[in-house]
């Protein structure tokens, strides 16, 4: 059992800021802008390498090894630019020779031999594939192996990620510095909807966090990157990035009631825009309870303000559950009003 970290153990000792505050801050201090790194192109993977046939079962997953394809599946893409780069992969803009359309491409960076690595990446792909296509999920389209790399091709979302718009929020000139809350309302609608397909499935995500939630090209929220989740039965010690990471994984306790607090705290940062802490003090009081929000911020109403307190219970078996999200009284209201949106344009569509 792991305790919450002592407060005394951290040197970090600011209180929580802006984000807005926190770029003038840093625009003050005339340091030069890095020089953005130019895209790569997907690097060739030599076919020539043997390769190893997964170890765990792949019934019902479509992954590629050599004994299944007549030739290399990377030569099915065309590589454009590199889009996204994590610890263990990258990920690459990509159009298929097939089909003609656009894709995410992902590639481990190094070739994957070791089995309980190489098992984890064949998890992400089987949760992905059992996932199938959900509105609000970034779809798991395919996966193989190439001298020892692992490659997923996703459905690709263009329009960046939630972390994207809300820096372009604090960016805005005479804004308010962070999402307006109608419109916050509207994407918790779209990450919820996913999440609770996702939790039908038996699958806890474990990594929620404006990065890992993308904009497809017509703006609606999918839930990506499941390389940290784990099934509800499987016992595992997954963690995700520790900003938005719920206390209770401190203890080895994983239930899906994790991936309400990370969306939680999510709610918490578009409603503020606050800098999050990494750790410290506020990071611990977050954690149990003691969640301030702005003073004299008539932008934040009570509704949210009240769900936010609900989502970030500390008491796991006491936070509010996912369906009991989805029938959250402001919410339904905005997934009425975007249900009678969504049927009105479809209906001009069919009539104009």
């Amino acid at each position: 059992m792991r305790p919450l970290p002592d407060q005394s153990a951290f040197e970090d000792k600011s209180e929580l800021v802006s984000k807005k505050q926190k770029n003038e801050d840093e625009n003050n201090e005339n340091r030069s802008p890095e020089t953005p790194r130019t895209p790569k192109v997907c690097p060739k993977t030599p076919t020539k390498t043997p390769l190893r046939t997964p170890t765990k079962n792949q019934a019902g997953v479509q992954f590629l090894t050599q004994k299944k394809r007549t030739k290399s599946c990377s030569s099915h893409f065309e590589y454009i630019n590199q889009i996204g780069e994590g610890s263990f992969a990258k990920v690459y803009k990509a159009r298929s020779f097939v089909d003609g359309r656009l894709y995410a491409v992902k590639k481990s960076k190094k070739p994957i031999w070791e089995t309980s690595e190489r098992n984890q990446h064949i998890q992400e792909i089987e949760n992905g594939m059992k996932l199938g296509h959900h509105n609000n999920i970034a779809q798991v389209m395919c996966a193989w192996e190439e001298g020892g790399h692992i490659f997923i091709q996703m459905e690709l979302c263009e329009r960046g990620n939630l972390k994207d718009a809300l820096n372009l929020a604090v960016q805005e000139e005479g804004g308010l510095g962070k999402l307006p809350e109608y419109m916050i309302w509207q994407y918790l609608c779209d990450i919820a909807n996913g999440l609770s397909h996702v939790h039908e499935k038996g699958i806890m995500h474990l990594d929620i966090k404006p990065e890992n939630l993308l904009f497809s090209n017509d703006g609606v929220l999918k839930i990506g990157d499941f390389g940290v989740c784990s099934t509800t039965t499987g016992g595992d010690d997954s963690e995700g990035d520790q900003i938005y990471m719920a206390p209770e994984l401190l203890n080895d306790i994983h239930t899906p009631s994790a991936d309400i607090f990370s969306l939680g705290i999510t709610l918490y940062e578009m409603a503020t825009n606050y800098n999050l802490p990494q750790k410290g003090q506020w990071w611990r009081n977050l954690r149990e309870g003691k969640i301030p929000f702005p003073e004299n911020d008539d932008s934040i109403s009570q509704d949210l303000k009240d769900l936010i307190i609900l989502m970030m219970n500390p008491d796991h078996t006491k936070r509010i559950t996912i369906q009991s999200l989805l029938k959250y009284d402001k919410l339904q209201s905005v997934i009425t009003l975007k249900r009678s949106t969504s049927t009105l344009y479809r209906l001009q569509r069919k009539l104009f």
